[in-house]
Parts: structure tokens; C-alpha cells; sequence
């Protein structure tokens, strides 16, 4: 197909509006018309009584054609929006197709909203995205809805402001996929009294450089281990003394990370009213089947039971694991949890792919050929089941792994993804301030003796150059589906991401994994199924 540009400079939003009808097809742009095959025809032509738009497309037998008359001094930007609303009607009637984001396309629909609610407040916004951007009524209530609550969000990024991560590496057993720092509860059982006052202690002396500096907590994350294993009382007292000394926001969003058989109604009661406000449950199958080959300790029917614990508690913001890639399931095996999940209808959905780690029981399993992992192809069709079925029932794909209802994105995970400062307490917990990054002591053992004689349990450090810094802001600023804003980044690093990784990009690019919007870097849906490859471009 032949796309005509002619006296306007507004090829690349025309194209991108023709390619919401005509998704795969090619699309060649030109400046002058043609009598042979499909043809789609823009045009602007400036004239004494004012700048008339012309639209007409030959599609096959089929032929359509519109024309407006603008004042003579439309600003660009109105001259855009005209033509692509004529070029929208024309390309609906003909094909009988009517996107539901109407001539909103290479641009965020989020930042739009912001722009002109700033002028015209929120309800003026979202009536101009009907009427004026011919977006339907309710993408049009999505965005104001998901504006509203994203600006509580934003306004926690804040230059004064931290992340905190309270490792508790505790667990009720150890599953068989596991490489992460943790310990039983049954072989740790004398550590945890004395683990929660070092903690406790340690909060207290960030608390007092933080409270100097002005610094404002934005997020907590208790993870593990399994911190619900804690129990209320102790994760409460140390809750309270990250409120009491590290200057904790009002409306921070304090997350705990718990299992299904950690769970009962007194504890999540406990906690909710104590302060915390999210909950990250570990459900990672709704197959008995499956559970058993993980070795988790929960059934699907307590999972659920969890689940429902958690709602008449009173979070409202529930986020549930689940992983996929396993062994002996099959891909209607996924596509049916993810169903189920649907049906439950948690805020927020975290996926991870099964990595068979070195040393663990699993590995040995895959090794032996006692277990026998998807291949591939299946592997791949299990991703995108998830990102055709989530956001289809309202979930937003906003990270690789991670779908959220509109204004329940992790705040806490964001961080990471930003490269912004966080710090971390507990063994093998990670902190990264200014350029230095350290991390703990893995075993807990270890770490409490380092902590009870005064001194730093850090096992890792570095302090990252330049260099590093601007790479690492690149591969995980990737992994958000919005990707790299350049201007963020050129602010951050004195600099676009063009002017240190130009062969990279490039490469990317043609290979199809990465694409350049107005305002970002971001993967493609192909970059999405090989981004670890495209990350290994800036390590």
C-alpha cells in the first residue's frame, strides 16, 4: 500500500494511523499520487480563504474521500488533529473498523490526558478524548481513571525521596526450583527473636542519616523467605520503626510478600490495620499437579481460600505470582490459570518464567531427565496467552513480567526499573546509593554476627563508573513497556542513549527487537520474547 503525503509534515502520524486499519501490510510513503494499486491519499493545501484537507483512499474496487476547510492561521498541532480525524472516519467507514484509542497512536494516551487536563481539568479531558480524538467512552473513562490514580504514584517519585527492602529469609521449607537467600523456619527458629531487634536496630541508624538529610521514604517491601512466617506482632514492630525513624510518606505503598499456608484471617487483619497496604501472595500454579512437582506446600483450593482472606481483611491491593515454563504443564494448563486468575481479579499479576538454577533439587531433576521442561515454541505461546488474555480483561502490561490495573503498578519494582536509590536490610539484601552498590551477608548466621559487633554485614561492593551507570539505566529502563524517555535520560546522563549506544540501537533495530517513539527506546513485541538478548547488548 501507497501512502501519500502531500504539503503536510505529519508522516509518521499518518502512517502510524493507517497501520491501526491496515496492520500487515506494508506501507509505502510518498509525496506524489499514483494511478497504480492501493493508494491512500493526505493531503493540505494552503489557499487564500484557508488550508483545505484533503483525504481520499483507493483500496481495490472500493474508493472514499473526504475534505475539510481549516482558518487560514490552524497552528500545526490542530491541523494534525483534523486530518487525522478525517483520515480516521474515512479508513472506519471503509473498512468498517473503529479503533478504540481513535487517532491517539505514537504517543502516550497518559501524558495526552495530563496535558490537556492541566487546561482544561479532568472532565474536560476525557470529553475532549471523545469528541475531539475520537477515542471510545470507555478507553476514554480508562485514562481519567488511570491518570487520577497515577498521580498519587508520581508525585512519590520524588527527588527527597527512597526505597526501602526488609529481607526476612525466612521460610516454612525450601521448594525445589529455589536459589534465593532463605532458611527454614524450623532450622532458624532461635534466630528470629534476636534477627527482628537487629533489624530493628539498623532501621533505627538509617533512619537517623535519612531523618538528617530530609529523606522521605516512598515505598517498603518485606520480602523473603516468607515474611508472614514473622508473624503480625514482629512484622508490626518493625514497621513501626521504619515510621518512627526513617520518615515514612502517608501514602507510601508498604508491601508484604506472603504464602497461602502463612496466612489467616487474625494475622492479614493485623497487618492491614497496622498499616500495610499491598499484598504479594506466592500462588505460582492453580494445578495440584504442578504445586507438587514445585514442591510448594499449598493446594490450589487454600490458595484460593488465601486469597479470599486477604479481600475480607481489606486489601484492596493484592498482587499474585505465577509461573509458567514448567514441568509436565501443558499450555492449556496455563491458559486455564490464567482464566481462573481473570475470575479472582487481583490488581496485579507477576509472571515468572521457571529458571532452573544450579544446585537446586529441580536442577538435578531436569538434569537426570526425571523432568522434562516446555519447549520453546510452547514456552513462548504460554507469554503471549498472557499478554493477549490479561490485558484483553484490563490488566495493563506495563513491565515484561508484570500487568496491573490502571493505577496499581508496583511503586516499589519501579524503582528498580528507574535505577533510583533504594536501600536494603537483612542478609542478602541489595543498596544502591549514589554510585555505590553493596550487598549483604547471604547467610544469616553470618550477617547477625556482624551486626551484633557494630560493623557492616556487606559481603559485594563496587562503586559503578559513569559508564556502567548509563548502561544500567538502559537495560532496565527496557524492561517497562513505555521504555527509555530520552529526555529523562539525556537530563540524567548529559546525553541521549544515541550518543553512547548508536551501533547497539542500530543493530536492534534492524533486527526488530527495539524501536525509537518521539519520546522513548522501547522492545517490540518480538524484543519482548528476546530481551535478555537485547540486555546483553549493554552489559
Amino acid at each position: 500500500m501507497t501512502l501519500v503525503i502531500d504539503g503536510h509534515p505529519f508522516a509518521y502520524e499518518m502512517e502510524n494511523l493507517c497501520r491501526l486499519f491496515f496492520p500487515h501490510g506494508g506501507i509505502r510513503t510518498v509525496r506524489e499520487e499514483s494511478g497504480d494499486g492501493d493508494q491512500i491519499y493526505t493531503g493540505a493545501e494552503r489557499r487564500a480563504d484557508g488550508i483545505l484537507l484533503s483525504v481520499r483512499a483507493r483500496l481495490g474496487a472500493s474508493e472514499r474521500g473526504r475534505k475539510k476547510l481549516l482558518p487560514a492561521g490552524t497552528e500545526d498541532r490542530e491541523l494534525e488533529r483534523c486530518m487525522a480525524v478525517e483520515l480516521w472516519g474515512m479508513l472506519a467507514d471503509l473498512s468498517g473498523v473503529r479503533p478504540a484509542w481513535g487517532v491517539v497512536t505514537g504517543v502516550r494516551p497518559l501524558k495526552l490526558f495530563g496535558r490537556i487536563a492541566r487546561k482544561r481539568g479532568e472532565a474536560g479531558a476525557a470529553a475532549y478524548f471523545r469528541e475531539k480524538l475520537l477515542v471510545s467512552p470507555e478507553k476514554a473513562e480508562l485514562a481519567r481513571m488511570t491518570w487520577r490514580n497515577q498521580r498519587s504514584l508520581l508525585a512519590q517519585a520524588r527527588p527527597d525521596g527512597f526505597s526501602l527492602y526488609v529481607s526476612i529469609p525466612f521460610c516454612p521449607t525450601r521448594c525445589a526450583y529455589c536459589s534465593f537467600v532463605s532458611s527454614s523456619v524450623e532450622k532458624a527458629a532461635r534466630l528470629i527473636p534476636g534477627y527482628v531487634e537487629l533489624l530493628c536496630r539498623e532501621i533505627r541508624r538509617t533512619g537517623e542519616i535519612t531523618g538528617g538529610l530530609g529523606l522521605k521514604l516512598q515505598s517498603v517491601y518485606f520480602g523473603g523467605g516468607t515474611p508472614s512466617q514473622l508473624g503480625a506482632r514482629r512484622l508490626l514492630r518493625l514497621l513501626a520503626a521504619i515510621a518512627g525513624h526513617g520518615g515514612l510518606l502517608p501514602e507510601a505503598e508498604i508491601t508484604v510478600e506472603a504464602n497461602p499456608t502463612s496466612v489467616e484471617a487474625d494475622l492479614l487483619e493485623a497487618l492491614r490495620a497496622g498499616g500495610f497496604n499491598r499484598l504479594s501472595l506466592g500462588l505460582q500454579s492453580l494445578r495440584d499437579e504442578l504445586l507438587t512437582v514445585l514442591t510448594r506446600t499449598h493446594t490450589a483450593a487454600e490458595a484460593l481460600a488465601a486469597f479470599g482472606l486477604a479481600r475480607a481483611a481489606g486489601f484492596d491491593n493484592i498482587s499474585v505470582d505465577l509461573m509458567f515454563n514448567l514441568p509436565r504443564q501443558r499450555f492449556t494448563d496455563w491458559c486455564d490459570d490464567l482464566q481462573r486468575i481473570i475470575q479472582l481479579g487481583p490488581e496485579h499479576v507477576s509472571l515468572y518464567e521457571l529458571s532452573v538454577e544450579a544446585g537446586t533439587p529441580l536442577a538435578a531433576d531436569v538434569a537426570a531427565g526425571r523432568l522434562l521442561l516446555p519447549d520453546e515454541e510452547v514456552d513462548a505461546a504460554m507469554y503471549e496467552a498472557a499478554r493477549e488474555l490479561l490485558p484483553a480483561a484490563g490488566w495493563e502490561h506495563y513491565e515484561i513480567s508484570n500487568f496491573a490495573r490502571p493505577g496499581r503498578s508496583s511503586a516499589h519494582n519501579a524503582v528498580y526499573w528507574r535505577n533510583e536509590e533504594y536501600r536494603g536490610y537483612g542478609p542478602g539484601a541489595a543498596s544502591y546509593v549514589g554510585r555505590r552498590r553493596w550487598t549483604n551477608e547471604p547467610r544469616a548466621e553470618l550477617w547477625r554476627q556482624a551486626v551484633t559487633a557494630g560493623g557492616a554485614a556487606v559481603s559485594e561492593e563496587e562503586t559503578r563508573s559513569e559508564d556502567e551507570e548509563r548502561r544500567e539505566t538502559m537495560y532496565l529502563g527496557l524492561r517497562q513497556l513505555t521504555g527509555v524517555d530520552v529526555a529523562a535520560y539525556t537530563a540524567r546522563h548529559g546525553g541521549p542513549p544515541e550518543a553512547w549506544f548508536g551501533t547497539e540501537l542500530a543493530r536492534l533495530v534492524e533486527v526488530g527487537w527495539l524501536e525509537r517513539t518521539p519520546r522513548a527506546w522501547r522492545l517490540t513485541a518480538d524484543g519482548l520474547l528476546w530481551s535478555n538478548r537485547v540486555f546483553m547488548e549493554f552489559l
